[in-house]
């Protein structure tokens, strides 16, 4: 029967060119079957999965994915017994999604007498939620078949199925594969009642099956597991002493290997130490975690050569962190000079950290070093840790080829605070990198004090216009506008627009002859972002001039600047403004008038009702809404 949208003739040719001779044709048709949830096609379906071209085979079992239900899978089961691998293995993994809708035809394949149907059964019915599935995979860990126990301990622990825990537990005394799957269920599960079992069993074990039992025990983490994993690594080596390791370090606390005997310690410390070569990087984390705790110095080389090679951001934070725990050693010192610069730049970091004389000493010689991740890295532990005998070596790199080197070492001259500093900083004000020139003004403002404030004095002198743009905004900024205003007056006719708007922001602090005729004139600015700087520099001030520049600025070519100079007079009250502002209720520019509106509401002047009343029939439903809050405002109803 055909479902909404697909016609009983559509569906018909669909299913006719599931049989024709182009892989194409018959690829789509089967898409859109499946698409279409057409139940009809199933039988034909299930015949295409044996499709000699992979593409349609897939698409196929992409279908009946899609058109699902107890046909589809009662259809599928009897694949499972073809001697055909790859039909075999796409009606098992199709099964794994649609065995809930027939469990019970996968639940009668575990009493076949084809034990490889027993097995296939017991395999995806790990994926199936159904009732009784977990009963009929504990009953399958009794079957004669030892890799049929094998498929039923492993479908258990993926069900993390509690039910099966006891005959999990029971199941350590199988055959030894029997026994893996039943360890590594158990360890899925989680559930803390296979703690003593697992460490029963683990002195009498096989090599192999103490390494399965000991990453289970790590992954269970209870700390009832500690005296018996301490216990185990007397004997163990290589692989299994690293799991061992791995598993005390989850289930103990840090010092869980400070009190062993020297020489079991020093076997551990040697195993951790293979263990950072190996591929896998859980154990090279566990290997870390160990190497933290015990701290042994003869250590760091290894870690260090593990630093060169690794690029994780977790694996490198958690090399920092063990070098850190181990401490200054004479290795970690010298790795600073090291030619791989991933080593020096983790040695920078963690001495950066520790700090202390050494450290002092290592990061200054790392200035040097031919690597700018390294020479940035030094800068900034430096600037940190407040060493002031290293502001030379810092001075040196302020002519680094990198960017980012002269923009850490401003930064770290600024934090040191250092007047000597601030005649070296001079030459970064106009350098050609905006983000340098802005930490090299910051760092003077750090130093502050006559020095930064005769540094940026200077600089108004500049034939660069970089450096006087700096240099205005820096004296702005140490509060000495006031000993410069006449110079600066002069700087609003500079070439420069940028110099121009410095000095616009400058002057909006000033008071003395001269600045609020000086401001006038910049509101005349070809540039405009220097007329939109002073307007939104002068919005913040309460002074009788700023709202006489204000309602000037109401004239601005650019609706931007007026929109501003609107907020400003509305927030100042400006009851002098409200004739320009009632003329600005019928300007062209929607934004502008509702600020109007708006602005004449915050002033309370009742002169702007009549002309907020023509608003009332305007088409803009904000406008009207802004009309309307104005003239309640100013009758004393809103505040």
């Amino acid at each position: 029967m055909s479902k909404p949208g697909l016609t009983q003739e559509r569906a018909e040719a669909l299913v006719a060119a599931l049989a024709s001779p182009s892989p194409r044709e018959r690829e789509e048709a089967a898409r859109e079957l499946g698409f279409r949830g057409f139940g009809g096609a199933v039988p034909a379906l299930v015949d295409l999965l044996d499709d000699r071209e992979r593409q349609v085979s897939e698409a196929a079992a992409q279908a009946l994915a899609d058109i699902g239900g107890r046909e589809v899978a009662a259809r599928l089961v009897p694949l499972l017994g073809v001697e055909k691998p790859g039909l075999r293995n796409l009606a098992m993994n199709l099964l794994r999604g649609l065995g809930r809708d027939a469990p019970d035809l996968l639940l009668a394949l575990l009493d076949e007498s084809d034990r490889d149907l027993r097995i296939f059964a017991a395999d995806i019915l790990g994926e199936v939620e159904a009732q009784g599935v977990g009963r009929a995979l504990v009953r399958a860990l009794s079957d004669p078949d030892p890799n049929l126990r094998v498929a039923a301990a492993s479908s258990l622990g993926r069900r993390h199925d509690l039910a099966g825990v006891p005959a999990l537990v029971k199941a350590l005394d199988d055959d030894e594969w029997v026994r893996f799957a039943a360890v590594e269920a158990l360890a899925q599960i989680g559930d803390h009642a296979a703690l003593k079992p697992l460490l029963e069993a683990l002195p009498n074990s096989s090599p192999l099956m103490q390494a399965a039992i000991s990453e289970a025990l790590g992954r269970l983490a209870d700390p009832r597991a500690v005296p018996y994993l301490r216990q185990a690594l007397s004997q163990a080596q290589g692989h299994l002493l690293n799991l061992l390791v791995g598993a005390l370090l989850r289930a103990g606390e840090p010092g869980v290997f400070l009190d062993l005997a020297p020489d079991i310690r020093e076997k551990v410390g040697l195993a951790l130490v293979d263990a950072l070569a190996d591929p896998s990087e859980e154990i090279k984390t566990n290997a870390l975690e160990g190497l933290s705790v015990l701290g042994d110095a003869g250590a760091v080389y290894a870690i260090l050569d593990l630093a060169g090679k690794v690029d994780s951001p977790e694996l490198i934070g958690l090399i920092e962190q063990t070098l850190a725990a181990i401490g200054a050693s004479p290795p970690l010192v010298g790795a600073v000079r090291d030619p791989n610069p991933k080593v020096a730049r983790t040695a920078a970091t963690v001495l950066g950290r520790l700090g202390g004389p050494l450290a002092e000493q290592a990061l200054t010689d790392a200035l040097a070093h031919p690597s700018p991740e390294v020479r940035l890295q030094a800068a900034l532990r430096l600037g940190r840790m407040g060493f002031s005998s290293c502001l030379p070596a810092l001075q040196g790199l302020l002519e680094d080829p990198e960017p980012r080197v002269r923009i850490e070492v401003a930064r770290a001259l600024g934090r040191l605070g250092q007047p000597e500093a601030a005649a070296a900083l001079e030459k970064l004000l106009d350098d050609p990198q905006e983000m340098v020139r802005g930490q090299a003004q910051r760092a003077l403002l750090d130093i502050g004090g006559p020095q930064a404030a005769e540094v940026f004095t200077r600089g108004l002198d500049s034939p660069s216009p970089r450096r006087r743009e700096k240099c205005v905004a820096g004296l702005s900024s140490l509060g000495q506008v006031q000993a410069v205003t006449s110079r600066l007056l002069g700087f609003l006719d500079d070439p420069e627009p940028g110099v121009r708007r410095a000095v616009v922001q400058a002057l909006a602090e000033a008071e003395g002859p001269g600045v609020w005729g000086g401001l006038g004139s910049a509101l005349s600015d070809p540039d405009p972002q220097v007329r939109l700087a002073l307007v939104i520099a002068l919005s913040g001030r309460e002074h009788p001039g700023v709202t006489m520049l204000m309602v000037r600025a109401l004239d601005d070519a650019d609706p931007w600047i007026s929109y501003q100079a609107v907020e400003a007079l509305g927030r100042l009250r400006a009851a002098e403004a409200v004739p320009r502002l009632v003329g600005l209720l019928q300007t062209v520019s929607q934004p502008l008038r509702l600020r109007a509106a708006q602005a004449l509401g915050e002033i309370g002047d009742s002169r702007a009702n009549e002309d907020l009343m023509t608003l009332l029939a305007d088409p803009d439903p904000q406008l009207r809404a802004a009309a309307t809050l104005a003239m309640q405002r100013i009758a004393g109803g809103w505040g």
